[in-house]
C-alpha cells in the first residue's frame, strides 16, 4: 500500500529536519514550505536534494495549515497517487512503526481517517490529545490533553483526528474532499473529523501510532488577538455548517444555557480578556459570519448525504456541563488561563 507524508514548514527549519529523520521507510515525504523567512525553503531543497524520497515545495505566501495541507493532497495525488496521506506536523518526531501502525489500524477497521497518540515532547509522561471530543453544545476538543499517556492505551472509536499526525485516506479525500479552505490555522480537523463522522465514516485513536509533538512550536509563531477571535469564530462556524436542524433544536437550550452561564462567570470573576473574545465572537457572528457559514451549509447539504440519525450524533457527544465543571475548577477557582486568554 503507497503512502506519502505531508509536512508544512513555517520558520521551523531545525524542528523540520529532526521531524523528516525520524521518518522511515522509501515513501514519498512531501514538504510544503509556507512562505518562511530566512530562506527556509530554499534550504530544505537544498539540504534534501539527494534524498529521492523529499520533494520541497515552495509558496509565495502562507497558505496556512488548511490551504497547504490542500495543496499537498493534490499534489501527491498527481505525482504520486498514494493510498493514504499520512499528515505530520514538522515540530513532531514519529515512532519507527508509527505509519504502519496506522496503516493497520485503517485496513483493519475500515477506516479512512485515524489518529495518533500525541505524547508531550518535554513531558513524555503526558499526552497532548489523542482525538476529539465532541460536546453536545457543539464544542470540538482534543481528548486526553494532559492526561498521562499510558490511560490511553486501547483502540477506539473518536470523533477526529488531530491534523498534527493522522491518516486520511485516499478513499475518504475523494469523498469528502480536503480541509475547509474558510480555516487558516486551527480547528480545521476539529471539522474535517465532524464532516467524516457525520457522513458516515468512522473515525479510530490508534495506541501503537505514536508521535512525540513540540507543542504550539508552529502556533506559538502567530498567536495572538486575531488568532485567538479567528478560533472562538471556527467554534461557530462549524456547528452551523454542519450540524442538521433536528441536532440544534434539541440543544438549543443547553447552548443558550450554557453561553449565559459562561457569560455570566466570566464577568463576576473579571476575566476580561476571554469575554473580550466572546463579545467579539459574537459580533462577528451576527454581523458578518452568519452569511459566511450558511453559505458553506447550503453548499455541504447540497454536495453530502447525512448518513447519522439524530440518535447516532447524539450518542457520539459529551454532556457540556461535566466537563465544563471541570474548566470551571481550573478556570475560576483555580485562576488558570484557558486558551482563549493566552494572547
Amino acid at each position: 500500500m503507497k503512502k506519502v507524508t505531508l509536512i508544512i514548514n513555517f520558520n521551523g527549519y531545525e524542528d523540520t529536519l529532526k521531524c523528516i529523520k525520524s521518518i522511515k521507510g522509501d515513501d514519498a515525504i512531501y514538504i510544503l514550505d509556507n512562505n518562511s523567512n530566512n530562506f527556509e525553503g530554499e534550504l530544505l531543497k537544498a539540504n534534501f536534494k539527494n534524498d529521492h524520497r523529499v520533494t520541497v515545495f515552495l509558496s509565495d505566501e502562507n497558505l496556512g495549515f488548511a490551504k497547504g495541507c490542500n495543496f499537498l493532497f493534490e499534489k501527491a495525488l498527481n505525482k504520486s497517487n498514494p493510498d493514504y496521506f499520512l499528515l505530520l506536523n514538522n515540530d513532531a518526531i514519529a515512532d519507527p512503526h508509527w505509519a504502519k501502525n496506522l496503516i493497520n489500524c485503517s485496513v483493519e477497521m475500515k477506516s479512512g481517517l485515524v489518529t495518533s497518540k500525541m505524547i508531550q515532547m518535554d513531558k513524555p509522561a503526558r499526552l497532548d490529545n489523542v482525538g476529539h471530543t465532541f460536546l453536545n453544545t457543539g464544542e470540538i476538543l482534543p481528548t486526553g490533553h494532559g492526561m498521562p499517556e499510558i490511560q490511553f492505551n486501547t483502540r477506539t472509536k473518536t470523533i477526529g483526528a488531530c491534523g498534527g499526525a493522522c491518516l486520511i485516506s485516499k478513499e475518504l479525500y475523494q469523498q469528502i474532499g480536503g480541509y475547509d479552505a474558510h480555516f487558516f490555522v486551527g480547528y480545521e480537523d476539529a471539522e474535517y473529523g465532524l464532516r467524516a463522522f457525520l457522513t458516515g465514516h468512522d473515525i479510530y485513536y490508534e495506541p501503537t501510532a505514536i508521535v512525540h509533538h513540540k507543542m504550539g512550536a508552529s502556533i506559538k509563531k502567530i498567536f495572538d488577538y486575531n488568532y485567538t477571535l479567528t478560533q472562538f469564530r471556527n467554534i461557530n462556524y462549524t456547528v452551523l455548517k454542519l450540524l442538521p436542524l433536528s441536532y440544534l433544536i434539541l440543544n438549543f437550550l443547553f447552548f443558550i444555557f450554557k453561553t449565559l452561564l459562561v457569560f455570566i462567570m466570566n464577568l463576576v470573576f473579571l476575566r476580561g480578556k476571554f469575554l473580550k473574545v466572546m463579545l467579539h465572537s459574537y459580533w462577528m457572528l451576527f454581523t458578518k459570519d452568519w452569511n459566511v457559514a450558511m453559505k458553506a451549509r447550503k453548499e455541504f447539504y447540497q454536495s453530502n448525504k447525512i448518513k447519522r440519525s439524530l440518535f447516532e450524533i447524539q450518542k457520539q457527544t459529551t454532556f457540556f456541563l461535566w466537563f465544563d465543571l471541570k474548566r470551571f475548577w481550573e478556570f475560576i477557582v483555580l485562576r488558570e488561563k484557558n486558551q482563549f486568554e493566552k494572547y
